[in-house]
């Protein structure tokens, strides 16, 4: 526990970019269902027994990033009926990820777990990039992702773009979508705002709850933050060789954190609990959720452990015209970890920004591109109080 003698400062800068809305060229966009997938592209998962859910495909798609230019928008937004579709015939849905590179950590994390989730299926059978990658760009891509990016799409107009995608993944349409708007950027407009606020006489907050494991059924075992919690931070311990998994879900019942058996595996050879690191997002009851393993015949005691990190949150409008949103917050104490995690006006974690140590710096900063208009709420919280 840290123990300060005067306040923590933290100053919170808004930024909002303003640019003419032109996503789409003056070029005629066929849209339809794209071909159905080979089964080897299908991973089937537990989500292929409800016709009502979509099946992960073992895919991925990469548009590469051109900020001179409307062209990464609309490739994007053509790619996207290739990687989320509905079989006509059948009438499953199929989902996977779209990907405009960024090479950001958030990104590598995304990609990382989509890899994981599809190896114990196969792993994954294609990848396809849209835009000018350079070759070493690719080469970092096929290493990150254990498979070879092909077909690649390049194009000088978004037309060459679409004709591409278009014989490669589409069938056929009688549908024709026509949209005017200029290829160049006009002048953007930037506004900005900026704020303060003082951590003072905050203190983490713990807290231990016995539970136990009788069977196979989940083990609920639900806590309720304090109003001033900024981030949870919690694990769950037990004696003996079983592996347990588990999920956190928040007061609305969505899942926002969870471990996955392979890695869990390998961890409680070293004895280490499940752990979960997450902000939270609003206030009401919490659930982590222990899933015991096929086979348990003994009561397991479990101990869990959650600690409280105070924060304070500032909302912020965004207008329906915003292109871009940048939120950074600095602080005057060196010796302090702050976490800063933006939430949207549907209550969903958008992004977040971990200090991952006290060296790192007194700064940190996120950006949102074309960010959903309403009201977001900015969440900064004191790790280490």
């Amino acid at each position: 526990m840290t123990s300060l003698s005067k306040p923590i400062m933290v100053f919170l800068v808004i930024a909002l970019l303003f640019a003419p809305i032109a996503l789409f060229p003056n070029h005629a966009s066929v849209q339809q269902e794209p071909r159905v997938s080979p089964p080897d592209l299908v991973a089937p998962f537990e989500l292929a027994q409800n016709e009502s859910a979509p099946v992960p495909l073992r895919r991925i798609g990469f548009v590469a990033n051109d900020p001179s230019s409307y062209l990464d928008d609309f490739s994007y937004i053509a790619a996207v009926p290739g990687s989320m579709f509905t079989d006509v015939d059948t009438g499953t849905r199929y989902i996977s990820p779209l990907i405009l590179r960024d090479e950001s950590d958030a990104e590598t994390w995304l990609i990382q777990d989509w890899v994981e989730y599809l190896e114990g299926d196969g792993g994954m059978t294609q990848a396809i990039s849209i835009g000018d990658f350079t070759d070493s760009s690719i080469l970092e891509i096929q290493e990150l992702i254990g498979t070879k990016v092909f077909p690649r799409f390049t194009g000088a107009t978004s037309a060459d773009v679409a004709a591409q995608l278009a014989v490669a993944e589409w069938a056929s349409s009688e549908i024709a979508v026509f949209a005017l708007a200029d290829e160049n950027f006009g002048a953007p407009v930037l506004t900005s705002g900026e704020s303060s606020y003082a951590f003072q006489n905050l203190k983490t907050e713990f807290e231990t709850i016995d539970s136990q494991v009788t069977s196979t059924s989940p083990v609920s075992i639900p806590f309720s933050p304090p109003s001033s919690t900024g981030w949870l931070e919690g694990s769950c311990n037990w004696t003996g060789a079983e592996i347990f998994t588990h999920s956190i879900r928040n007061p609305d019942g969505a899942t926002v954190d969870y471990s996955a058996r392979s890695r869990v595996y390998w961890k409680r050879q070293d004895g280490m609990p499940l752990n979960f690191w997450v902000p939270k997002t609003s206030d009401g009851e919490w659930e982590m959720v222990i899933h015991p393993p096929i086979g348990v015949s003994r009561t397991i005691p479990l101990e869990f452990e959650v600690s409280y990190h105070p924060g304070f949150t500032q909302s912020t409008t965004v207008p329906s015209s915003a292109k871009w949103l940048n939120v950074s917050i600095t602080w005057d104490n060196a010796g302090t970890n702050l976490n800063l995690a933006l939430i949207d006006p549907d209550g969903r974690l958008s992004q977040w920004s971990p200090t991952e140590s006290v060296l790192a710096g007194l700064g940190e900063s996120v950006d949102i591109p074309y960010p959903m208009a309403g009201d977001w709420t900015i969440l900064v919280s004191w790790i280490d109080a």
